[in-house]
């Protein structure tokens, strides 16, 4: 935007001041060198100035002059009156606020004549940043404090980007500075840099109702036997024995608490020492079956045999079974009273005269004068 001043006095005497201003092309040995772009610190910077120039202005102004003119009545001439407009051009000084970059040496540091660039450093207050100091006459304006960098220590230093900044977990980078940080399960050791694992057993037994087992950066709960882990992985459950496996019993499982119990076999089988597996028992050999003469096995179940001569007394109520106690009235069905069979009837005597049933026997007798033969059958006179 232009900014128009007249010329005055007072406006020739600040356009004076800015030609002063302006920067001049120096000549001779001691002159300083204009700075280029490339010069070692040599900055840029924007800055805001009042540029002036002449502009030109054209003015006009009007006036009376006498004039002849002819035919004026009674004479051929006479003077009249006539305006007249006259245009000039002037000049007046017009300035403009204008942004222009302009090279200049860096903070810290100066030009000295002949010198290619700003290489003269020098100290003055607030040159150092982040607790830096001045040092005059050396390649660097300012020496920086560990974890800052740059001409004016102005930039932080990443310690974590060399080599994690020896972390052997995470480096956290800071303001100045860093700090190391160990995963989740481990602790910073007392160099800052290195971690070690964390026993969280130690305390409160690392929340587990039972047993707690650490492992490197963790820890795992664990259960007594019959009982199981919780959905939390800290509490334990307790598990009925029968349910898993069948408390490894063979045929039946009978929970006694929630963590014992006993094996329990089908009849006609007996529990081996184990405790587990169940045999198939022969039920004859307990008291003969609960048979009078003989007892045989038949599927399982006790079957009562008569000697010969005898009979079964009555139709059994059933055979008896393994592990039952056999009823009294069906004890009666196993036991072979006589005499059931009567030989002499049957015909089983062959007596060659009369035959006499007796208890589980039979005797053959013969008629008057005769006598019983050496067979017990025939009869001789």
């Amino acid at each position: 935007m232009l900014v128009l001043v007249e010329a005055t006095a007072a406006g020739r005497a600040v356009a004076l001041a800015l030609v002063l201003l302006l920067p001049a092309v120096p000549a001779g040995a001691g002159a300083l060198l204009r700075l280029q772009p490339s010069m070692p610190h040599v900055c840029a910077e924007q800055e805001l100035t009042l540029v002036g120039r002449r502009q030109p202005c054209v003015r006009a102004f009007s006036r009376t002059v006498p004039v002849w003119k002819p035919g004026c009545g009674r004479q051929p001439w006479c003077v009249s009156q006539e305006r007249r407009t006259s245009y000039y051009t002037s000049y007046r000084q017009v300035y403009a606020a204008e942004t222009r970059t302009v090279l200049r040496c860096c903070p810290g540091w100066s030009q000295q004549p002949g010198a290619q660039g700003c290489l003269a450093a020098e100290c003055r207050a607030g040159l150092c940043f982040n607790g830096g100091s001045c040092e005059p006459g050396s390649a660097r304006p300012c020496r920086c404090p560990p974890g800052f960098q740059g001409p004016r220590c102005q930039h932080d230093v990443n310690e974590c980007a060399a080599g994690n900044g020896g972390c052997e977990g995470h480096c956290c980078n800071t303001v100045g500075g860093f700090y190391c940080r160990c995963p989740p399960g481990r602790q910073l050791h007392g160099d800052g840099k290195t971690c070690r694992d964390v026993d969280e057993c130690q305390m409160h037994n690392g929340g587990c109702h039972h047993r707690c087992v650490n492992t490197p950066g963790s820890y795992v709960c664990e259960c007594r036997p019959g009982f199981r882990l919780h959905a939390d992985g800290r509490t334990c459950l307790a598990v009925p024995s029968c349910a898993v496996g069948n408390g490894d019993c063979q045929h039946s499982c009978v929970q006694l608490t929630v963590t014992q119990h006993r094996c329990q076999c089908r009849p006609e089988f007996q529990l081996q020492e184990d405790g587990r597996r169940c045999v198939r028992r022969n039920p004859c050999s307990d008291r003969n079956g609960g048979c009078m003469h003989t007892c045989q096995a038949l599927r399982g179940l006790a079957t009562a045999r008569c000697h010969a001569g005898y009979r079964l007394a009555g139709r059994p109520q059933g055979p008896a079974k393994v592990g039952r106690r056999i009823p009294r009235e069906s004890l009666a069905a196993s036991r072979c009273p006589g005499p059931y069979v009567d030989e002499c009837v049957v015909g089983l005597a062959r007596c060659a005269h009369g035959c006499l049933n007796t208890q589980g026997s039979f005797k053959c007798v013969c008629h008057a004068g005769y006598e019983l033969g050496a067979d017990g059958q025939q009869c001789l006179p």
